[in-house]
């Protein structure tokens, strides 16, 4: 979440965020969770940010992008097709777009 330069601090057991200009950036979903806490940043974000190795998402939530679009986000799918400069094994990321 540092890359969205979100203002956390954490002592002990606790997180605080404080509020803070989230930004756009690229990220790698590491695990469910933490992917879905990214996707929550990347729609608060200015601008485009990426989401990759979204296989995690998938398999947790299903039609998470379908959901989030029903929401008013907006998300989009991409794969290696739609993104030759792609050099990642398993390319298929979620972008996200701010107006």
């Amino acid at each position: 979440l540092k890359k969205y330069k979100i203002n956390i601090k954490i002592t002990d057991r606790i997180i605080k965020i404080n509020k803070s200009n989230i930004v756009n950036a690229d990220t790698y979903a590491c695990d469910l969770r933490g992917g879905a806490a990214l996707c929550i940043a990347a729609l608060c974000a200015e601008g485009k940010s990426r989401i990759y190795n979204i296989e995690h998402i998938d398999r947790g939530y299903e039609h998470f992008d379908k959901i989030v679009r029903s929401l008013g986000g907006k998300i989009t799918r991409e794969d290696e097709e739609k993104n030759p400069d792609c050099s990642f094994q398993f390319c298929y990321f979620l972008r996200f777009l701010q107006t």
